[in-house]
């Protein structure tokens, strides 16, 4: 995501350029439109926090999750509610910030740092898709193949951080301080920005970006899943074991809905970079508005996925409705409590949730 230099076609290395571009071509965003930009934020970024947080929670609480029974269903969506959690808390207010200022008002090392976060997070969010969907489609094809056991699995999981920060490395390496240039073209007006040797090598990782963490993924995934639907609807499919095929059906269909809404709210922003980097898109008037509601698209798939879990997978809606009813509990002791301490003027005894 391009926090600010040169916008390329990777949504991660573009996430941060400032809101009034009045200068040099680059028309200004109307204020109602900034308005309504600004709120789609706020609201992004307070489901993604509260919603993966609840996950978070509801994997930890139920071991069903976590265990053999459900294929360690539970890891995986543990490890993609860190990536959606991730960008919320380390991208989001400081593209914000940085938006509206139109200035990186933070340290050189946060100007590293925090591009590289976000393609961590990205290819994280992706790479573990890739493998629940690789681990699904084996053990239905493939039921007497030896299982993966947990501590593979943590293993695997922790290989795809491993491989998603190496693929961010050198975002540590090109993003640097400068001072301010004006220019007509959207890539050379911004104090953190990538400071690649020439256009060939910069044009060289966004195209690896957009394959290793976008299109290459997307494409296994969906070769995997056309196969397993196949299987799911061949009569004379033998690959099912006891409650087999019921489980494999559930969790098909949540991966499906999140693997589509991945696709779709990045796409908007891969086609912008793209045509940003390889054509005319970087001097189009209205492409920093443009920008900056891409970037509402790809934010609003790390709100999503909790409210996905929450529609479509049983354990989920039950968790969610588990905190709702404790919540709501603690409300009626408080009140209860407040009540008593006005009628009496004695103090109660300390307040505990359900």
């Amino acid at each position: 995501m391009q926090l600010l230099e040169a916008p390329s076609g990777q949504q991660i290395r573009n996430t941060l350029q400032p809101t009034n571009n009045t200068r040099e071509g680059l028309a200004a965003e109307p204020h109602i439109s900034m308005v309504i930009r600004l709120t789609l934020y706020a609201v992004v970024f307070v489901l993604t926090v509260l919603g993966n947080m609840s996950v978070i929670m509801v994997i930890i609480k139920k071991r069903k999750l976590r265990s053999i029974e459900t294929y360690y269903y539970g890891y995986y969506l543990l490890n993609l509610a860190i990536a959606d959690l991730s960008v919320a808390l380390f991208v989001i207010p400081f593209t914000v910030v940085y938006n509206e200022s139109g200035d990186w008002p933070f340290s050189a090392f946060l100007c590293k740092l925090i591009p590289t976060l976000l393609v961590a997070s990205l290819c994280a969010s992706i790479l573990t898709l890739l493998v629940l969907t690789c681990e699904r489609y084996w053990s239905m094809c493939y039921p007497f193949k030896p299982r993966l056991t947990r501590n593979k699995l943590l293993l695997i999981l922790g290989l795809v951080w491993i491989l998603s920060f190496a693929a961010a490395s050198p975002e540590l390496v090109v993003y640097q301080l400068r001072g301010k240039i004006s220019k007509t073209r959207i890539q050379e007006k911004y104090p953190c920005a990538e400071q690649w040797a020439n256009e060939e090598q910069r044009q060289a990782y966004t195209m690896f970006l957009f394959i290793f963490s976008y299109l290459l993924p997307l494409v296994v995934i969906l070769s995997a899943y056309l196969k397993i639907v196949y299987e799911l609807k061949t009569s004379e499919a033998q690959c099912f074991g006891p409650n087999e095929k019921d489980i494999t059906k559930k969790t098909v269909r949540v991966l499906v809905i999140v693997v589509a809404s991945f696709a779709l709210c990045y796409l908007p922003e891969k086609v912008l970079f793209i045509w940003i980097d390889y054509g005319s898109g970087g001097t189009y008037p209205y492409i920093d508005i443009l920008v900056k509601y891409s970037y509402f698209f790809q934010w609003l798939n790390s709100c999503l996925n909790p409210i996905i879990y929450g529609a479509v997978d049983m354990n989920f809606r039950n968790g969610y409705a588990s905190f709702l009813r404790r919540f709501a509990g603690f409300k009626k002791k408080l009140r209860v409590s407040r009540s008593s301490r006005q009628g009496t003027g004695f103090l109660t005894s300390v307040i505990t949730p359900e």
